[in-house]
C-alpha cells in the first residue's frame, strides 16, 4: 500500500543474493524458513521449483504494480547444496547452471550476490565464477552486496571487480560504505 500511495509503479526485488526462487522440493522447508524475514510466509498450497515457475505464479495474479526480479546467487546455491559449506560438486554446479539459465530465460533482471550472507558467504571467488559461468557474454548484470565495508571496502571491491571481469558482467555494487559500523548481516 505505501508504495502505491507514493506513486511507485514498478518494483524490482532480488538484492543480497537471496530470493524465493528457485526453491526445489528438496530443502524447501529449510530455505523458506531461512528466507521468511526477507520474503514473508509462502502459503503451503503454492508450489514452484524454478524461477520461471515462480514468475508464472506471480503473473497469474493481478498485481497493483509492475514487478521484476533478480535471481539470487545464494538462492541458487541453496537450491543445489542447501546450507552445506564447501565447494559445489560437478552435479551441484550443473544444477546451479540449470536454474540460472531458467531464470535468465524467464526474464530475470540480473543475478544478485550477497557475499556476506549465508549460504553464499561460504563461496570463494573462484567458486562464484564457476557457479555463474552461464553469464559471460550474455550482458547479465551482477548486482553485488559487498563482503566487507570500512577497512575491508577496498579489498571487497577488488574481489567483486575480479569476479565481474571473469564473468564479463556489468557490476553495480552495494552497500558502498567506507566508515562507521558494519551493516547487519
Amino acid at each position: 500500500g505505501v508504495h502505491l500511495r507514493q506513486g511507485v509503479t514498478t518494483t524490482r526485488s532480488g538484492k543480497w543474493g537471496l530470493r524465493i526462487a528457485p526453491c526445489p522440493e528438496k530443502g524447501r522447508k529449510d530455505s523458506l524458513r531461512y528466507l521468511k524475514p526477507i520474503v514473508g510466509t509462502v502459503p503451503e498450497d503454492i508450489e514452484f521449483d524454478a524461477f520461471g515457475e515462480y514468475l508464472d505464479l506471480v503473473e497469474s495474479r493481478t498485481l497493483p504494480l509492475n514487478f521484476g526480479m533478480h535471481v539470487g546467487n545464494g538462492t541458487l546455491r541453496m537450491a543445489a547444496k542447501g546450507f552445506a559449506s564447501g565447494r559445489l560438486s560437478a552435479g551441484e554446479v550443473a544444477t546451479v547452471h540449470e536454474y540460472l539459465r531458467d531464470a535468465v530465460a524467464a526474464g530475470a533482471f540480473g543475478v544478485s550476490t550477497g557475499l556476506s550472507y549465508s549460504p553464499e558467504n561460504t563461496y570463494d571467488p573462484d567458486g562464484i565464477v564457476e557457479a555463474l559461468q552461464p553469464i559471460p557474454g550474455a550482458g547479465i548484470p551482477l548486482a553485488t552486496h559487498l563482503r566487507g565495508v570500512g577497512t575491508l571496502l577496498v579489498d571487497s571491491v577488488r574481489v567483486v571487480i575480479a569476479i565481474a571481469e571473469s564473468l564479463e558482467a556489468p557490476r553495480p555494487l552495494s552497500p558502498y560504505k567506507r566508515s562507521g559500523p558494519p551493516p547487519c548481516g
